[in-house]
């Protein structure tokens, strides 16, 4: 018996004697290897993709402001709210798709995801490149300049109501003098992004031309002055919720119904002057529609202008951007008393540059309807993550 149990307990001893390395291997590897990164991979031929976004949590206090804010109720919203994916396809192809779910300055309680961009660049050469899909068309600095690093929380009222956001269409574009000369040019169908329909039978033709003529140094720190022209034109049959401001009525009678039928063309003129750590921009867009049934009027003009100045300091340490801006918008030449005045001042503080930044703005806003309080004054407040 006691022979038995020890040929047992030699032999359970040299099981375990096996087993043990195969159980404590992994237990082992585990504690001592860092834990893999998830990797993104694509299912098609894509190379290089990244995902990214940013986040715009904003607030805003006071009076309502211009014609873009529904009341002058406070209140906190996302301003924006964005994920993107890019990549490559090849050597000569990238692409970029992104989406927005966020809500706009309009008060609203049903916000919903919308994409924004979504676009393939064929890029064989510098000079001449070609894209296709969704996209900012090119009419209007202001409107260009990237969301996440415009220097003041809100573009000017102007660029909303005169330039044409993003549409689908496909554009020529590139730089044919490196630093010095950029154009682009494009058709698109003319309607508003997110639509795949095109109200009249051409297309709306968009184009830009910038130049730098000096770039260099001032007292040791870097200079630049650009300058740029651009512009659009197009012939629409049913273009739909069109600003307010303009009273388009296309069916003839009671109130304006904010649909536009007839031509339209616009032009701009820019400049960005930067000497350091001092810049000034101004820009000035002129709009004319005439409608076909000659409401409001058989001609009408709109202008605005802005002219912005900054400062990038540093304090303790911490960088700054202190900010002031002038802007003018006129819906219709003709009127008397119907502009809208902003002042703005503010300033950004750069956490972490702009991928994490702190800013603050003061508007006093001199619009119709504002006559009896004799101008409104408003904050706005944001924080912005980008990742």
């Amino acid at each position: 018996m006691r022979s038995d149990l020890h040929v047992g307990a030699v032999r359970r001893a040299a099981l375990a004697a096996t087993l043990l390395p195969l159980l404590l291997g992994p237990v082992q590897s585990v504690a001592q290897t860092e834990p893999a990164a998830p990797v993104v991979r694509s299912n098609g031929k894509a190379q290089d993709l990244q995902l990214g976004g940013f986040v715009q949590v904003q607030g805003e206090f006071g009076q309502k402001g211009d014609s873009r804010f529904t009341t002058g109720n406070d209140r906190f919203y996302l301003r924006r709210a964005r994920l993107n994916l890019t990549g490559k396809l090849r050597d000569d192809f990238d692409f970029k798709f992104e989406l927005d779910a966020s809500g706009s300055l309009k008060e609203t309680s049903d916000m919903r995801t919308a994409v924004t961009d979504a676009y393939v660049n064929w890029t064989h050469c510098a000079q001449v490149r070609l894209r296709a899909g969704q996209f900012k068309t090119p009419f209007g600095m202001e409107w260009l300049y990237a969301d996440p690093r415009m220097p003041t929380i809100e573009r000017t009222l102007m660029t909303e109501r005169l330039t044409l956001n993003r549409q689908l269409g496909v554009q020529l574009w590139g730089d044919p003098v490196e630093k010095r000369l950029s154009y682009a040019a494009g058709m698109f169908n003319g309607t508003p992004a997110n639509s795949d329909r095109n109200d009249g039978e051409t297309f709306l033709f968009a184009w830009r031309v910038a130049v730098v003529p000096w770039q260099g140094t001032i007292g040791g720190k870097d200079g630049k002055w650009s300058v740029a022209a651009d512009g659009y034109s197009d012939r629409a049959a049913n273009l739909t919720d069109m600003p307010a401001e303009f009273g388009f009525n296309s069916s003839g009678g009671g109130a304006p119904d904010k649909v536009f039928q007839g031509d339209r063309m616009a032009w701009g003129v820019d400049s960005q002057v930067r000497a350091g750590d001092i810049e000034v921009w101004a820009e000035y867009l002129r709009d004319r529609f005439e409608p076909t049934n000659n409401l409001p009027a058989d001609r009408l003009d709109a202008d605005g202008y802005y002219v912005l100045a900054l400062a990038n300091l540093t304090v303790m340490e911490r960088k700054y951007q202190i900010l002031a801006r002038y802007d003018r918008f006129d819906p219709d030449r003709v009127i008397k008393g119907d502009e809208t005045r902003t002042w703005t001042v503010g300033v950004n503080w750069f956490l972490k540059g702009w991928d994490l930044v702190w800013e603050l703005n003061y508007l006093l806003v001199t619009a119709p309807g504002t006559e009896a309080r004799g101008s409104d004054d408003k904050i706005i407040s944001r924080l912005q993550f980008v990742f």
